[in-house]
C-alpha cells in the first residue's frame, strides 16, 4: 500500500476522472481546477508509467495505482472519522440507573439516543458522568453502529375540491392519526392547521414540517404530513432534495 508522502491527491483526482472517460485536458483542468499545464504534466507522468494509453484511456495498471491509492485515501479518512467520533462527547437518555465510568449499549427509540449498562448491543461507550433513569448520561469512546430502521414518511394532500369542505374529512384524519402510532404529525398551511384543529390534534409541527418528516425518520420514527393539493406544487422541489440526501426513507403521497 502507498505511504502518505507518496499520495499526490491531485494526480489520483485526474487520473480518476481519465478512469471515468473524460479526456479533454481542459475539462479536466475546469473541473478540478488544476492548470492546464499541471493536467498535462500529469498525464506524461501516466503515460510514462504505464497507466494510460496515448488516447488518454486507462490501462489495467492504471486501474490498480488508483484502486490501491484510493483504498488508502478511503482506511485513512475512515480511522480519523472514527478517531474524531471516539474522543467526542455524546449525550444520552439514560434508560437505567448508570455509574460513571461504566459501559453502556446504545440503541434508538422514538428518534432518540437511549443508554443502558452493558455490552450487550451493537454499539456501546462509556458514561463519563453518572446518571439516574431518565437523565442525561454523558458519552466517550463510541464504538459499532447503533442499529437504526427508518421510518417513513406519508404525505397526506387535500385535494383542491374538498379544501372548502374539510368537516367531511375529519373522521378519515382521525383513522389515519389512529393506526399511526406516535407518529411525528406535521402540517403545512391554513388547509392543514384547520383541518387538524378540527381533529383536535395539538402536537404539531408546523412550520419547517417537510425537513423534521425526514429527520425524524432517518431516526428511526415515521411521520405524517397534511398539506393542501394548492401548496403541493410549492414542495417538490424540497421533496426531490430530501430524497436524495435520506435515501433509505420510503415515501408516500396520499389524497384524503
Amino acid at each position: 500500500m502507498p505511504k502518505s508522502k507518496d499520495i499526490n491527491l491531485k494526480e489520483i483526482a485526474v487520473l480518476s476522472k481519465i478512469s471515468h472517460g473524460e479526456k479533454s485536458i481542459a475539462e479536466i483542468s475546469r473541473e478540478l481546477s488544476i492548470t492546464i499545464q499541471g493536467v498535462r504534466y500529469y498525464i506524461q507522468n501516466f503515460l510514462e508509467n504505464g497507466f494510460i494509453t496515448e488516447k488518454v484511456e486507462i490501462t489495467s495498471s492504471g486501474v490498480e495505482f488508483l484502486r490501491k491509492n484510493l483504498e488508502w485515501i478511503k482506511n485513512f479518512l475512515m480511522d480519523d472519522v472514527d478517531a474524531l467520533y471516539s474522543g467526542t462527547r455524546w449525550e444520552a437518555i439514560s434508560d437505567e440507573d448508570i455509574s460513571e465510568g461504566a459501559t453502556v449499549s446504545l440503541y434508538m427509540r422514538d428518534g432518540y439516543l437511549y443508554a443502558k449498562p452493558g455490552n450487550s448491543g451493537t454499539a456501546t461507550a462509556i458514561a463519563t458522568t453518572s446518571a439516574k433513569s431518565g437523565d442525561i448520561v454523558l458519552l466517550a469512546n463510541l464504538e459499532g453502529i447503533i442499529s437504526i430502521t427508518p421510518g417513513s414518511v406519508s404525505i397526506y394532500y387535500i385535494p383542491e375540491n374538498k379544501v372548502t369542505e374539510l368537516k367531511q374529512l375529519v373522521n378519515s384524519m382521525r383513522g389515519i392519526i389512529k393506526v399511526s402510532g406516535d407518529a411525528l404529525i406535521g402540517i403545512i398551511g391554513e388547509s392543514a392547521k384547520t383541518l387538524l384543529m378540527l381533529t383536535e390534534v395539538h402536537s404539531l409541527v408546523e412550520f419547517s414540517a417537510l425537513e423534521a418528516a425526514f429527520e425524524a425518520a432517518v431516526r428511526g420514527k415515521d411521520a405524517i404530513i397534511v398539506v393542501s393539493e394548492f401548496r403541493m406544487g410549492f414542495l417538490f422541489d424540497s421533496l426531490n432534495h430530501l430524497k436524495l440526501k435520506y435515501k433509505d426513507v420510503k415515501i408516500e403521497i396520499i389524497s384524503l
